[in-house]
């Protein structure tokens, strides 16, 4: 039971990652991996496989290894977060909050103050290079490497009174996925978070 609390609360942290990031539509669908790391002695890093279309996300990593995925629909404005093993997902709505992190640089001077910091080349793609400064002092800052060509940022740090979080994009791949990929298996079980821990042998 510990340690299943402890992989939906790993999950739930790297979700809410995953959808501040997703208000905006990709330029290219592409694959590519992603490691995303708490900074401190004790940050915790985690890595993965991510798959984005142009309004589809579908995250894949493993964490007390156990495998999950996240499915992100921002036309639908929904997520779902998934265990395989089990056959269980949360379903967790999109918030705009901190969605506006995937804008261009251009669409964000109502919730802070942005400095272009100029352009760099991130794992083959040219990437604007900016700092955003929340107005709301909750939410820090944010340095940010958006690719044009892909409509997403294939670097963020992220600095708040909670912390500071870089996730990035490597081993990037434009291709034609498989929508199949995005698609909640029907046969599994929609769970509430007060009863989401559960045990994979069942």
């Amino acid at each position: 039971m510990k340690k299943a609390r402890l992989v939906w609360g790993c999950f739930l942290v790297l979700a809410e990652a995953l959808l501040s990031w997703s208000g905006t539509c990709a330029a290219a669908e592409f694959r590519a991996d992603q490691i995303r790391e708490e900074e401190g002695g004790g940050g915790s890093r985690l890595s993965g496989r991510i798959y984005v279309t142009d309004h589809k996300i579908r995250l894949e990593l493993r964490a007390q290894g156990q495998e999950m995925v996240t499915l992100v629909n921002r036309v639908q404005k929904k997520a779902y977060l998934v265990r395989p093993k089990a056959r269980v997902y949360l379903e967790k709505p999109i918030g705009a909050a901190q969605a506006a992190i995937l804008m261009p640089p251009e669409a964000l001077a109502g919730i802070g103050r942005v400095e272009k910091l100029g352009e760099e080349e991130l794992d083959g793609f040219a990437c604007q290079n900016y700092r955003v400064v929340y107005h709301n002092p909750q939410n820090g800052e944010a340095l940010i490497w958006r690719s044009e060509q892909l409509g997403f940022p294939l670097k963020v740090v992220s600095r708040s009174p909670r912390g500071a979080v870089t996730t990035w994009y490597t081993n990037i791949t434009i291709e034609d996925l498989d929508q199949t990929l995005f698609d909640l298996p029907p046969e599994y079980r929609q769970m509430v978070p007060r009863s989401a821990p559960v045990n994979d042998s069942q």
